[in-house]
């Protein structure tokens, strides 16, 4: 269902998730910039000690240094 690299608000994926592909793909954003500039916006990111606690891990976008 998902690409291999989707962008996506944790929380708005959780909301929408139970109501079909169709509605995953309305809150899928085009880029990581976009997917930032709208968390920042809305101002409801999803923290990371929560995204821990509900076992998520797999979500979160993997940063390699």
């Amino acid at each position: 269902m998902l690409k291999s690299r989707a962008f996506l608000n944790i929380r708005e994926y959780l909301a929408v998730r139970d109501q079909g592909h169709a509605a995953v793909q309305r809150v899928m954003h085009p880029s990581r910039n976009a997917l930032i500039k709208d968390i920042r916006a809305k101002r409801n990111p999803a923290s990371l000690k929560w995204v821990k606690q509900n076992g998520l891990q797999v979500l979160l976008v993997s940063c390699y240094h």
